[in-house]
């Protein structure tokens, strides 16, 4: 449930679109125009930071006919990954990614290597936000190449640390501890503070550690984290690694200090919180609830997070702690999990560490509440020192049992 540094849009732009400092050879009526759509890519970007992207697009989109107009190619480039951001703003990621690729031949096209590095980084962090970490990581590869041959440093640790993001979401440990090492590395020899760059690194850093199951070592880099962003006054970052720092202090059975840490994160939610902070606030108090055994309460919790979602109109797979084991079970011989696949339905998982000697009556008082959220039913599997308990252990082949426990 860690969470890691979230990508941004990465504006591929910065600014009005005035890259070009003389025109020479353009009439006056080119000139006036040129001088208009700067006018209108600084109207677009007061309208994005206001909130107002239908007429944010609106402008940038008549910047951009405009330069066209005039055949300013760099002007062009400027002004369509700037529409990449706006676009990206509205969540529309196929969009982006047109828009991306259109900025990226016109910086090819005028040789602006810099700011060709810039696009191929935004273009991986597109498909990383979709979910196509294969493709995001081919993007940042060659991000990262590009990068290095400009000696673009600062671009360089950016796009490293969002290759090791790439490896953390692709399960490969090694490789997402090795690239953020080589940006750690490089930033060091940065000169300024580069504060969002170190904390971006210390969390995600932290999350390796976590999962690597070295709790120690990451509860001490989100220790530095929290105190980094307080010295900053970077709430998001504070509140993330807040709550990373109170999971990982659950996964260690400190559930009293994990509770502690959540009580610290909750006044920061009420300042300009995201949906997704919220949600895993609620997510975390639902399992040390549960984990004390306060059923009514990881009830209120997990409705709390559904109800997050709902509003911010995310899926609420995103409020769920529940995993999708149905493509595991399908054909199963447990005739429980086989029929209600066949029948439409679907087979979750929810993994509650500490509870595997939960008594009769508590697994029943567990089963009831299942029911009342509206499930099926609840089969428990509990893995202690002895091995797997379930009653549907002897229905399950090896194979199946421990892929339900992966």
């Amino acid at each position: 449930m860690k969470v890691a540094a979230t990508l941004a849009a990465l504006p591929v732009s910065e600014g009005p679109a005035d890259v070009v400092t003389a025109a020479r050879g353009w009439d006056e009526d080119q000139r006036a125009r040129r001088q208009t759509a700067q006018t209108l890519v600084a109207a677009s970007d007061s309208l994005r930071g206001a909130g107002e992207l239908d007429g944010a697009l609106e402008r940038r989109q008549e910047a951009l006919e405009l330069f066209e107009e005039i055949g300013d190619l760099h002007s062009q480039a400027v002004t369509w990954g700037g529409l990449g951001v706006v676009r990206w703003s509205r969540g529309e990621m196929d969009s982006v990614r047109t828009a991306y690729e259109r900025a990226l031949a016109l910086r090819r096209a005028v040789d602006d290597r810099i700011l060709v590095g810039r696009t191929l980084n935004g273009l991986g962090s597109v498909h990383y936000v979709t979910g196509d970490y294969a493709e995001a990581r081919h993007w940042y590869e060659q991000a990262a190449a590009m990068r290095r041959s400009t000696g673009d440093d600062e671009g360089l640790v950016t796009t490293l640390t969002y290759l090791g993001n790439v490896a953390w979401e692709q399960g490969d440990l090694e490789q997402a501890a090795q690239r953020y090492d080589q940006a750690e590395a490089l930033l060091a020899g940065l000169e300024g503070e580069h504060v969002k760059g170190r904390l971006e690194l210390l969390n995600n850093q932290a999350n390796v550690q976590a999962e690597r199951g070295e709790l120690e070592q990451a509860l001490r880099l989100y220790e530095r984290a929290v105190a980094l962003a307080q010295q900053a006054d970077r709430l998001d970052d504070e509140r993330r690694a807040r709550l990373n720092r109170a999971d990982t202090l659950r996964e260690m059975g400190r559930l009293r200090s994990a509770r502690e840490e959540l009580e610290r994160a909750r006044p920061l939610l009420q300042i300009d919180a995201e949906p997704g902070p919220r949600i895993q606030f609620h997510r975390l108090a639902y399992l040390l609830d549960v984990a004390v055994e306060d059923l009514e309460g990881a009830r209120d919790e997990l409705l709390a997070a559904r109800r997050e979602a709902q509003e911010a109109e995310l899926p609420q797979e995103q409020a769920s702690v529940l995993v999708d084991l149905s493509a595991l079970v399908a054909e199963s011989g447990f005739g429980v999990f086989k029929n209600a696949v066949a029948e439409g339905g679907q087979v979750k998982g929810l993994r509650v560490p500490g509870c595997a000697g939960y008594s009769r009556r508590e697994l029943d008082e567990l089963q009831e509440m299942a029911k009342k959220a509206g499930a099926g039913g609840l089969v428990w599997m509990a893995l202690g020192a002895e091995g797997l308990r379930s009653p549907a252990a002897k229905f399950l082949a090896e194979e199946e049992k421990a892929a339900i426990l992966q």
